[in-house]
């Protein structure tokens, strides 16, 4: 993939070892995580070592998983909605530039199915809920 966006929250521990290897080698292609440490490192560490954790929390896993020397990034990313994002995200949607890989769809009435089917994991895609008309 060229870019792999973490909008779960997957434990950053196996960001490096499970996901690195999924990114395409040679072409700055990225992972991003939008699950930072960075508030949580600070706040238990105090601004000075905080900084440094989040320093080595950045590079250990590019390193470690061998990301940086095939060309390839994980990095965290910061969300805030901004009106032009969202109109450049919809365009790259309706070109077919960036797609959502979808596992299963379930009607609102089988609710609890589609709830079952995220708890039990090993999803492909995101499960999706249709309301009807």
């Amino acid at each position: 993939y060229d870019l792999i966006l973490d909008a779960a929250g997957i434990p950053y521990e196996d960001i490096g070892a499970a996901y690195a290897p999924l990114l395409k080698p040679w072409s700055w292609a990225t992972f991003v995580t939008l699950r930072s440490p960075v508030l949580r490192n600070t706040d238990s560490y105090g601004m000075v070592f905080g900084m440094l954790k989040n320093a080595y929390d950045l590079v250990a896993p590019n390193v470690c998983s061998g990301a940086v020397f095939k060309g390839s990034t994980i990095r965290w990313g910061f969300f805030m909605p901004v009106e032009r994002g969202i109109k450049e995200l919809t365009l790259l949607a309706a070109e077919k530039k960036i797609t959502v890989p979808i596992d299963s769809v379930y009607g609102f009435a089988d609710m609890k199915k589609a709830f079952d089917r995220v708890k039990a994991g090993h999803l492909r895609g995101k499960v999706a809920v249709k309301f009807d008309e």
